[in-house]
This record gives structure tokens, C-alpha cells and sequence, in this order.
């Protein structure tokens, strides 16, 4: 089924689209392996897929026993494609998480504040806030 979705991607699909990914659910991990290992060798022979569009595996479980699948694992994509990341991504993200939580804390803080100058009613008065 697998191979006749894709050898005729270019009737179903739309033009100049991504095609979603194709879900594959199987009541044990030994069908999935089977599964996948087919549509494994089925990938490495197609030959009407530009590389750009070359389709891809990502096994996502656990207890997979096939050797072929290793490299499909959900871990192992995820730890190749961070690889491709800027040498200071990671310490980027932290500091930009850092940085958000920093003016969260500082947002609550004037919010509570502002709560001091309402009227009863609820409306804010004429304040500047200066930081």
C-alpha cells in the first residue's frame, strides 16, 4: 500500500504541497519492524523522489529488535538532526528561556502593582511605569 502511495505521490498530492506523514499503526512492535523494514528497502529504491522530497522513517517506541530500524529510532533522528543545530543553539535556548521566565516573574510583579492604583471598579488610573 505503502509503495502505491508513492510511486503515485504526484496524482494525490497537491502541487507545490508537503505531503502529511503517513501514520503506520500495528498491535505489536514485531509487526511494526516488519512493516517498516519493507517500506525501509521500498525507500532506498525509489527512484521518481526528487532528494529534496526524499521520504523518511521515524520509529517512534520502544523494543524495536530490527538492527536495519536502529538509525529510524525517534531518539536517534532527534539526536542527528540537533547536530545540524549552531554549536551554541542549546546554550542559546536556555538563556532565551531564562531570559522569558525573568519577565514573567517582572510582569506578575507589575500587574500586582498596577492592582494598587485601580479604582473600585476595577479601571486603572493615569500611571507611568518607568523601568
Amino acid at each position: 500500500m505503502v509503495h502505491a502511495l508513492l510511486e503515485n505521490i504526484n496524482i494525490w498530492r497537491k502541487p507545490r504541497s508537503t505531503s502529511g506523514p503517513i501514520l503506520v499503526v500495528c498491535y505489536t512492535n514485531h509487526a511494526l519492524d516488519q512493516f517498516l523494514e519493507g517500506v525501509a528497502d521500498l525507500f532506498e529504491n525509489l527512484k521518481n523522489v526528487s532528494a529534496k522530497r526524499q521520504p523518511s522513517i521515524v520509529r517512534i517506541g520502544g523494543r524495536c529488535k530490527s538492527e536495519k530500524l536502529d538509525k529510524f529510532s525517534l531518539h536517534k533522528v532527534a539526536k542527528e538532526h540537533f547536530k545540524c543545530m549552531p554549536s551554541d543553539y542549546h546554550e542559546l535556548r536556555i538563556e532565551t528561556r531564562e531570559r522569558i521566565s525573568t519577565l514573567q516573574i517582572q510582569r506578575s510583579k507589575l500587574l500586582k502593582e498596577m492592582q494598587i492604583f485601580a479604582n473600585p471598579e476595577g479601571n486603572i488610573c493615569a500611571i507611568c511605569v518607568i523601568c
